[in-house]
């Protein structure tokens, strides 16, 4: 169970004791590396080998769209993915819960087939400690419950029953959301490049991307610091630690 209070309230995330390992021969080598050669051209180069980037190629590699190379300049998952804690939390605004509740079904669905990606389904509470915050969360309720995401307002009594070492005496009360979770962020991102490099993608690590080329206003091609591969569609999944400010502005254009 994940405990959250946010803004006026404290934050607790209680999530280390949660994940749980599934090891199978399906699942991706931690030690797996890829350093392959880079193509003189593709139909898509992605920036960034953290999650976001491995999950851009895994999806587009499901769609039948394999002329993909995915560039990394250090490891796979080692920037701001190796740094986040893996909580999922769904009692989200709009889109973000949209791709909250499209996250967790996909981590079921990996986690079903084999794959150790530490997810591990616990639920959270979302805790208020004034009046402003409980009437914010009934709002997202609100709006959550017209998605299809489960939700639960709790007491103080029920908090406490579910959390017995919780002191509840300042609370106005909480949200119960049975389907949040959390993941192993690296281990999540090496999977999807392990099965994104099984229907073709190429991936190769320890390549900078330097300049992004365009001719009007088109990607044309893409500099590295292993040469240059002609493109058609570039996508910037760099992070905001790693990504220069000269590859963002040419990336744009």
């Amino acid at each position: 169970m994940l405990l959250k209070r946010c803004n006026s309230v404290y934050r607790t995330e209680v999530h280390a004791f949660l994940k749980q390992k599934y090891g199978t021969s399906t699942e991706a080598p931690n030690d797996c590396t890829y350093r392959s050669p880079l193509p003189a051209k593709a139909s898509v180069v992605i920036c960034g080998g953290g999650v976001i980037g491995t999950s851009v190629a895994y999806h587009l590699a499901k769609l039948g769209l394999t002329d993909v190379v995915l560039l990394e300049q250090g490891r796979l998952s080692g920037g701001v993915t190796w740094l986040s804690s893996g909580v999922v939390g769904c009692l989200r605004k709009g889109a973000e819960r949209n791709l909250c509740q499209i996250s967790v079904s996909l981590y079921k669905k990996l986690q079903d087939d084999g794959h150790d990606i530490g997810w591990s389904q616990h639920g959270s509470i979302n805790l208020a400690r004034t009046e402003n915050r409980m009437i914010a969360l009934k709002r997202l309720v609100g709006q959550a419950k017209v998605q299809n995401l489960s939700c639960t307002f709790l007491d103080k009594k029920e908090i406490a029953k579910m959390v017995p070492n919780m002191k509840v005496s300042d609370l106005e009360g909480g949200v119960w959301i049975p389907e949040d979770g959390v993941v192993d962020p690296a281990k999540l991102c090496k999977t999807m490049a392990f099965l994104a490099a099984q229907k073709g993608v190429t991936i190769v690590e320890d390549c900078a991307v330097m300049r992004v080329t365009s001719a009007s206003q088109r990607v044309k091609a893409v500099q590295t610091s292993d040469g240059t591969i002609d493109c058609e569609i570039f996508i910037n999944c760099a992070g905001q630690v790693m990504c220069t400010p000269r590859s963002r502005a040419d990336a744009a254009l």
